[in-house]
Order: C-alpha cells, then sequence, then structure tokens
C-alpha cells in the first residue's frame, strides 16, 4: 500500500500523458500562480484554472482503486505461489531444479493475481483520466461488452509483462534469502 501511494502521481501523471488528458506540459500559470490548462474545452479551464495544490491532489485520483487493484491481487500472487511451490516440492524433479521450482510457483501466483488486477487497473485508468468518476468506471469496465473486451485484452496483453516480472521477482527474492541464511555473516532474518 506505501509503495502505491508513493507511486501513484507519477503513474496519473503516465496515464494523464498516454491518454492526451494532460500532463504537466500542457499547463500554464497566469499571473496569479493557477494552473490554466491550454485546452479551452478542459474542466479546468471552465472554472476558471486549478491551483497548484489542486493540480498536484489531483495527482491522487483513482488512490483508491489503486490500491484495492494492488492488496487482493498480491494476496493472490503471495497465497498461489506459496501453495504451488509446496505442491511442486513434492515432485523429486523440483526438487532438484529448485529455481525452475520458484519460476514456475511465480508464474502460476502471478497469472492468478493479475485476475483481480487487470479490471482493477482499467477502472483506476479511467478515473485517472478524469474521463470517469467511479461509478461510471464500473458500469464501463463491467457492465458493457466492449468494456469487458477491452478489459481482458489488456489483461492477456499483461500476462507477457506480469508472468516474467513475477517469477523473476520471487527466485530473486527466494535466492538472496537463501544467500543471507547461508552467509556467514550474524544477519538475523527474522
Amino acid at each position: 500500500v506505501l509503495s502505491t501511494l508513493i507511486v501513484h502521481p507519477l503513474d496519473t501523471l503516465k496515464v494523464r500523458l498516454i491518454s492526451g488528458k494532460g500532463g504537466l506540459d500542457d499547463n500554464e500559470e497566469d499571473e496569479d500562480g493557477n494552473l490554466v490548462n491550454a485546452d479551452p474545452n478542459s474542466k479546468e479551464s471552465k472554472e476558471g484554472g486549478a491551483s497548484a495544490f489542486e493540480y498536484l491532489s489531483s495527482l491522487y485520483d483513482g488512490i483508491g482503486a489503486g490500491i484495492i487493484k494492488e492488496a487482493p491481487a498480491s494476496a493472490l500472487y503471495l497465497g498461489i505461489y506459496e501453495s504451488a511451490r509446496t505442491a511442486l516440492d513434492t515432485v523429486p524433479f523440483f526438487q532438484e531444479h529448485i529455481l525452475l521450482n520458484y519460476i514456475l510457483a511465480g508464474s502460476i501466483g502471478e497469472f492468478i493475481g493479475s485476475m483481480t488486477r487487470s479490471p482493477a487497473e482499467a477502472i483506476k485508468t479511467r478515473i485517472q483520466t478524469g474521463e470517469y468518476n467511479l461509478q461510471e468506471a464500473l458500469a464501463k469496465v463491467f457492465l458493457t461488452p466492449e468494456g469487458r473486451k477491452n478489459t481482458f485484452d489488456a489483461w492477456c496483453t499483461g500476462l507477457f509483462r506480469d508472468i516474467p516480472h513475477g517469477s523473476t521477482q520471487i527466485a530473486v527474492f527466494e535466492f538472496s534469502k537463501i544467500l543471507i541464511v547461508n552467509s556467514a555473516a550474524d544477519i538475523d532474518v527474522n
């Protein structure tokens, strides 16, 4: 949750820049120091500009969806990983090839975790761009055929990124843990 709170503003800027909904470069300051969007049809321009505080706080739009996106997905990822790793530990091949055990278990965990992350990502992105509020984003993602199809397509594409990342991340973690535990240094890992 803490990492999501820290990187969410950067993610919002990225989403807004990619979507064409405005980043820092799309705003100019007036003589009073208020940010004025260069797009005359934007909400900020119609309201006479947003203060720097309002703009910065808008970078946290969608933070609730961002936290909801990460917490269940991470819990599923780690829970499924531990279960899969334990099950694979009973197979002689994976007992001899521990790296493959970590990678396969991490891949299984990431596959399952991403099933909850993808719809939440779609909702969060719609809120970050300012196109929709929470209720509209939920309806767009879950209640329209187009929203479900786009979310499914994004999930399938995301698997090509998430599975290698999740399996590599957990393998590095497990091997680091082994190195620390087996090192000559007196390090308390508990």
